[in-house]
């Protein structure tokens, strides 16, 4: 998958023919996207956006190339590959492949709505590994909130009024408030809510509110880069391994050092079907959004099949309906 800020419009990766996050429609499914949102994406009513930052679940869904208008400087796990006048690409190090596996535990798993989307990550983190708090939370002193150099700072705003000015160890200051780079933090929708990363704090510097009141409402994180690491190698040890794919079929291998279940980065629907060593088992979702399954320790082989849900039987009556039509235009011809 990819990332793409510089995108013209949501459904961008259509036109440009390569996979994304972001999409419009109105048929989209409402638990995946509120499992998006309270994972920190901007999400409105039929609408998935994808100009957010969240390094776990960008890694987790697998989502490998960054092309973005902003400098992501000192971004962990980010590898600049090019970069022209106005947008610079990255490779996301750490993006898994579609599959991986974990601990039983994660089967009943929820992220919950109008929660706080850093400790919800944590609490997945944990269940998962002894790796330790992923992010850390920070707070303001007054209307200022303080940056340490080589700091990544995440904010997610409980407050639609809230105007903030970064101002780095060496002058340059930069606004980001309810609107940046042409695209507004704060929209109508299911909730005006969504991690924001503050790319330019790796310089070191502050942050100053417009308000005290304000900045108490303010939640504001910073990531550990080292228990970052160790939770993605983590993950990174018992993925698949992809031999082939098409448009509705996907192979490969994995290798559990455990029993658990796969969890993939494919969003839950009752026409998928999954065969273990070519035996048909059971799927259900992970938070309601993401398929999954049961596996035992070993080495198997996973395939991965996609019909339309409902299309055999749609297939049917349509045929039915045709056979019918077709009958009654003979005996009417006959008469």
């Amino acid at each position: 998958r990819v990332k793409n800020d510089a995108k013209l419009s949501f459904n961008s990766s259509s036109l440009g023919n390569y996979k994304a996050i972001s999409n419009y429609s109105s048929m989209q499914n409402f638990d995946s996207l509120m499992f998006l949102y309270n994972i920190g994406y901007p999400v409105y009513v039929n609408t998935i956006d994808d100009i957010s930052y969240e390094p776990v679940f960008l890694s987790i869904l697998g989502v490998k190339y960054i092309c973005t208008e902003n400098k992501y400087t000192g971004a962990y796990g980010l590898s600049l590959i090019d970069k022209t006048e106005d947008n610079y690409l990255y490779r996301n190090t750490y993006a898994l492949s579609p599959g991986f596996v974990l601990p039983e535990e994660i089967k009943d798993f929820e992220f919950t709505h109008n929660s706080n989307p850093f400790e919800q990550i944590n609490d997945f983190a944990s269940k998962i590994a002894d790796v330790g708090n992923i992010y850390e939370s920070i707070y303001p002193d007054g209307d200022t909130l303080s940056v340490e150099p080589g700091t990544q700072l995440f904010i997610y705003n409980k407050s639609s009024g809230l105007n903030q000015t970064f101002v780095s160890e060496d002058g340059e200051e930069e606004i980001f408030s309810t609107h940046k780079n042409g695209l507004y933090m704060h929209r109508k929708g299911i909730d005006d809510n969504y991690i924001y990363y503050v790319y330019s704090s790796p310089k070191g510097g502050y942050i100053h509110f417009d308000s005290s009141d304000k900045a108490t409402e303010l939640i504001a994180y910073t990531l550990n880069s080292n228990n970052y690491d160790k939770f993605m190698t983590h993950l990174s040890e018992n993925q698949m391994t992809v031999n082939s794919h098409s448009q509705n079929v996907l192979s490969g291998e994995i290798n559990s050092h455990q029993n658990g279940i796969i969890m993939t980065s494919l969003a839950y629907n009752k026409g998928y079907k999954v065969y273990v060593d070519e035996k048909k088992v059971d799927t259900y979702s992970v938070s309601d959004a993401l398929l999954a399954f049961d596996v035992e320790s070993g080495t198997h082989k996973i395939t991965i099949h996609y019909t339309s849900y409902g299309f055999i039987p749609g297939t049917v009556i349509s045929v039915l309906s045709l056979l019918l039509l077709l009958t009654f235009y003979i005996i009417s011809h006959k008469k």
